[in-house]
């Protein structure tokens, strides 16, 4: 210990002093630096290089730029759009998804103009054809009507279809231009012309083919090569700095708050990261199995290892959960004893306002003055938060240690694992191969040994020595407390507990992995050929109907020039019960009730107005009703704005006084601007505006100056042309590929405005046309006001019949969240009544104890593998919620640009909202993981004997979830009746204690027992009495870290509280406070003198 406390010192000492941020990093973007050092970033940007410069050849040479057509240029926008820079069987696989769709918009178009023809006045087009000397319009309504109605269904479905299934956004995209093709130019062609859409697709054809070609011979990767390279250097390094960050939390001075909160915000953004990196490693994983890659681990060994990660890098979450908890115990510590108030987030500077205007003479708060007793009971026994800190950082500096070796030696075996593919294969390297793979296999098990002795000498040495603190109490010899009034208060203990707990589930977690990774290590000795197999099983996860959620699995592709969001992100997804089958267990009689207890259906909603229909008759109008209110529904809405702005934007192309003006300037590009500029929520409108604004000046700036370089005052020269372009646009190309996704649409709009002005001025004056735009400032300007005209028609179509506002989104996906958050809860607790019924059975499960020679998730007997079970779907369900809330993060920031004319937004109450919920999700997961653990006859204490599962307080605590998130949700203003849930935990731990539920209890004082060593924050902890043996179990530090979580859900919802009844309002209630006050009083009396008797 000695020894890892001086490497601790030395290794502070020598860091150097922290330098100021210098001007250039001040100015250019925080992801180019690291972009431009990561050796995988270059290969990729100098492979979509070579696809740019080679499309824009293909651009310039005549022969190819004939076969392309008067869209050429098309193929280099494509190049910006999806450049070659992931994995091959994945970019297949895109171009597949893209191509299809061209392919179905090409289809309807045809069918578009099959029927328009059928329309066609036959006479009158024959009058007319004499007249024709060019691509002239025929002024024919019936045919015109038809296009538009294809046009308009057209646009609807695909627009219906992006919204319901979003990883098929690039496929709908692609097809609406093709419809918006083949329905434009249509009507202007007097025969039937069913090839329009080969001037789209073939040059996407030819950009996709060149970007296939790079992925196969320039810096090849696989999707298994891509998967190991983002988990060692996405989650595997931001977990380091998060352990890192741990460090410094715990050996940093506990009253330098301000150090702490500021490493508490540093540790936010890499968390939302590692979570959404583990929803992104998840759904790529099965990509693996449709390519032919050469490599040590397989597909297989790649789901293997994803499993396990799942769970082991979000629990260094968990660990540092422990020190935002400690925060607020410190904040509030300091504040009570020297009403010092120090900066920090306003949700806990309100409830401190609050507690410390409270008159102590009376029984307004019942948790408010009990905390404050609480307080001085840790002072007057030196066991506060700020005193034990010091001591957990030498005890867990060893384990701490040895959780960050083996993360390093994990993050080098898979590095290892990563390289030398093709010199494994062919045996390139001999000895110095071998050498270095044994190697890091012996660091591997050094690694494994290490942490596994350092395991067991914290739980069996480290956890006593720090109890240590507490031996004072007990008697030596019998174990029991010296003085059953000298009662030293256990919420710092618990705390503390709770540190311990999440340090040790890490550390078991890492172990698992490391096992694995050892296991895989011996199996896969050298690199082998992989070939796929899941072609049919991707197929169908993607087409799945189920499919509507990012967290199934399945990876998005999102239109990066939308505005908003295509999807409803208040839909959350739902669903744990009992209805799949399991087929991996085998139900034996005395195993029934273990299965229906664990595997109980979801209720599923009822509609109060009708009951459901059992004719075919009802079922249709049922079926039509569900039409009509999806059209009511911003989805429905969605589609039809798509629809309305297509029409609108393709009426002066079908118009004989503008049919013509519209072609000869390209009004079509107008049209398809408008349409990427759609989605469903547009709350960020405004400022996207504006961003889109100036990324179009600037790449209208940068391809005027592009194309007079290559081609001066002519007409341009293929050589000059395609380099100035190609070397202009590269930095946008590199933005495009390694800007995070918020960025990407300033990015892509410059490249994109670029090869417009480019592209346009080379095709009209290399092929001959009906119309020329020009070239240079003539076409720039021109193109540029197209792509205007498409963004600020979309912005207006927005504004009817009513805006979406990010405002309106941010309140109702935090009630959303917080009704998920209550299902979550309600499960867990359903977990915990479940294994008590068994343990009264005698039916308990019998759950593994973490050890350092077995896998703890193992479990003997299906019994509890039941459990375990739903607990791994509850984890499954969690993470999605988790995904999907740091989805709103960007909204935040951008609903305030929205106009203020109904009065000022209170982003600051909705950031505190944020940020509780985010606390709630982690002490959900705290308290999921310790399930995992908490062995049956704990359970059934948990459930028994403590006040937290009292039905009456249930029904407190899930009544006030549904009261906020519905507040929320309408809004309407809160219950002014609305009790404080901790007040009523105290209330029903009192009144137990009073009526017999406690009689093991014996007590003097009310003081005694709620700021005694049975109690946390007043509410029974569930043991009958505390002793020395007691203290040591090993399941106690379990049972405390539930008991911490649920306590602290139930703080943090009396946290929300308020901040809803600021943002609601509170309904009327005159002279319910004094009535409150009264009964509490008389509550407080009758409790204290039955207590007494």
């Amino acid at each position: 210990m000695e020894k890892a406390n001086g490497k601790e010192a030395q290794a502070e000492a020598q860091k150097p002093p922290p330098k100021k941020p210098s001007l250039t990093s001040r100015i250019l973007p925080s992801w180019l630096v690291p972009a431009l050092k990561n050796r995988r970033m270059l290969k990729t940007w100098a492979r979509c290089i070579v696809v740019l410069l080679a499309v824009m050849i293909l651009m310039v040479n005549p022969k190819t730029l004939n076969v392309q057509g008067n869209s050429a240029f098309f193929s280099v926008i494509v190049a910006f759009m999806l450049p070659p820079s992931m994995a091959l069987s994945l970019y297949i696989f895109v171009c597949f998804i893209l191509l299809f769709g061209m392919m179905l918009g090409w289809a309807w178009g045809v069918a578009a103009m099959a029927a328009g023809n059928a329309v066609r006045n036959q006479s009158f087009l024959a009058m007319k054809n004499q007249e024709i000397r060019s691509i002239a319009y025929l002024s024919i309504s019936s045919t015109s009507a038809v296009y538009g109605v294809f046009l308009f269904l057209g646009t609807f479905f695909f627009a219906f279809l992006r919204t319901r299934n979003p990883a098929l956004t690039i496929m709908t995209i692609f097809a609406t231009i093709v419809v918006d093709v083949m329905c434009c130019y249509g009507p202007s062609f007097p025969t039937a012309q069913y090839t329009l859409a080969k001037s789209f697709i073939i040059p996407a054809t030819f950009c996709l083919a060149c970007s296939i070609a790079s992925l196969i011979f320039i810096f090849p990767e696989s999707m298994n090569h891509v998967w190991l390279t983002r988990l060692s250097d996405g989650s595997l390094k931001a977990t380091l700095t998060l352990l890192d960050l741990q460090k410094q939390l715990i050996t940093s001075d506990p009253k330098d708050l301000d150090n702490w909160k500021a490493l508490l915000d540093q540790s936010l953004p890499i968390k939302r990261a590692i979570i959404l990196g583990a929803q992104e490693l998840k759904g790529q994983v099965g990509f693996a199995n449709l390519e032919i890659s050469v490599g040590r681990l397989g597909p297989e060994d790649l789901k293997k290892l994803q499993k396990r990660m799942e769970l082991f890098i979000p629990r260094v979450g968990s660990v540092l959960y422990f020190f935002s908890l400690s925060f607020t115990e410190l904040f509030l510590g300091l504040s009570w004893h020297s009403l010092i108030i120090i900066t920090t987030s306003s949700a806990v500077t309100r409830c401190l306002h609050l507690s410390l205007t409270v008159n102590p003479a009376t029984p307004t708060a019942r948790y408010t003055n009990l905390h404050q007793r609480i307080l001085k009971h840790e002072n007057d026994h030196g066991h506060t938060i700020e005193a034990l800190l010091p001591t957990m950082a030498e005890l867990s500096a060893d384990l701490r240690t040895s959780c960050e070796e083996a993360s390093k030696a994990l993050l080098q075996w898979i590095q290892a694992c990563n390289s030398g593919r093709w010199t494994g294969f062919f045996k390139i390297g001999g000895k110095s191969l071998k050498e270095s793979q044994k190697a890091t296999s012996d660091q591997l098990a050094k690694a494994l040994k290490q942490l596994e002795d350092d395991f067991k000498v914290f739980r069996e040495e480290k956890r006593v020595e720090f109890l240590q603190h507490f031996q004072k109490f007990f008697d030596e010899d019998t174990g029991q407390l010296l003085d059953p009034h000298m009662k030293f208060s256990s919420r710092t203990l618990f705390l503390c507990f709770t540190y311990s707990e999440s340090l040790e589930g890490y550390a078991d977690a890492a172990a698992q992995v490391l096992r694995l990774a050892l296991e895989l290590d011996g199996k896969r000795p050298s690199p082998r050929i992989w070939f796929p197999s899941g072609f049919g099983a991707m197929a169908r996860k993607i087409a799945s109907k189920h499919n509507n959620d990012s967290d199934d699995g399945t990876p998005e592709f999102t239109d990066p020039l939308s505005l908003g969001s295509s999807q409803d992100p208040t839909r959350v997804k739902g669903g744990v019960g009992g209805s799949e089958s399991d087929s991996t267990l085998i139900v034996t009689e005395e195993e029934d009730t273990a299965k229906e207890l664990f595997n109980q259906p979801e209720t599923t909603p009822r509609n109060p107005d009708a009951r459901p229909a059992r004719t075919f008759i009802g079922r249709f109008f049922g079926a039509f009703g569900d039409f009509l209110r999806f059209l009511r529904s911003p989805e429905g809405i969605f589609c039809l704005r798509t629809g309305v702005i297509t029409i609108a934007l393709w009426i002066p192309g079908v118009v004989a006084e503008s049919a013509w003006f519209n072609y000869g300037n390209r009004g079509l590009w107008a049209l398809i601007m408008a349409q990427l500029s759609l989605a469903v929520y547009a709350g960020d409108q405004i400022s996207s505006v504006i961003i889109r604004t100036g990324s179009t000046i600037v790449g209208l700036l940068i391809g005027i100056v592009a194309w007079y370089i290559g081609a001066q005052k002519g007409l341009g020269n293929p050589y000059g042309v395609v380099a100035a372009t190609v070397v202009l646009s590269a930095p946008f190309l590199l933005g495009r590929i390694a800007a995070p996704p918020q960025e990407l649409m300033v990015w892509i709009l410059v490249g994109v405005t670029i090869i417009f002005v480019v592209g346009y001025s080379w095709v009209d004056n290399h092929i001959v046309q009906v119309s020329n735009a020009g070239v240079g400032i003539e076409v720039a300007w021109k193109r540029a006001l197209l792509v205007i005209i498409g963004f600020f028609a979309g912005f207006l179509v927005m504004l009817f019949p009513t805006i979406q506002s990010s405002r309106t989104l941010v309140r109702r996906t935090l009630s959303a969240t917080m009704v998920e958050s209550g299902v979550l809860i309600r499960n867990l607790v359903e977990v915990m009544l479940a294994e008590e019924r068994l343990y009264k059975d005698g039916k308990s499960s019998a759950i593994v104890s973490r050890t350092t020679t077995r896998d703890p998730t193992a479990e003997s007997g299906a019994v509890g593998s039941h459990r375990l079970k739903k607990l791994e779907k509850l984890t499954e369900r969690l993470l999605g919620l988790s995904a999907k809330f740091q989805l709103l993060a960007p909204s935040l920031k951008t609903a305030r640009w929205e106009p203020q004319l109904s009065g000022k937004w209170p982003h600051k109450e909705y950031e505190e909202l944020y940020d509780l919920q985010a606390k709630l999700i982690f002490s959900i997961a705290l308290l999921m993981s310790t399930l995992t653990r908490l062995e049956s006859r704990w359970c059934a204490i948990m459930v028994t004997r403590t006040p937290f599962m009292n039905p009456n307080f249930l029904s407190d605590f899930f009544g006030t979830f549904q009261s906020v998130s519905a507040a929320l949700a309408a809004p309407h203003p809160l219950a002014r009746s609305q009790p404080m849930l901790r007040d009523r935990l105290i209330y029903h731990e009192r009144f137990l204690r009073a009526h017999g539920g406690h009689d093991s209890i014996p007590a003097s004082s009310l003081d005694q027992v709620d700021t005694g060593n049975l109690h946390v924050d007043g509410s029974s902890i569930g043991l009958q009495d505390l002793n020395w043996a007691l203290m040591l179990d090993d399941q106690l530090p379990v049972h405390s870290t539930a008991v911490t979580s649920v306590s602290n859900m139930v703080r943090i919802l009396d946290e929300m509280v308020p901040i809803v009844r600021d943002l609601c309002g509170t309904t009327s209630f005159h002279g319910y406070d004094e009535l409150y006050a009264t009964t509490l009083q008389r509550e407080e009396d009758a409790l204290r003198k039955t207590q007494e008797k």
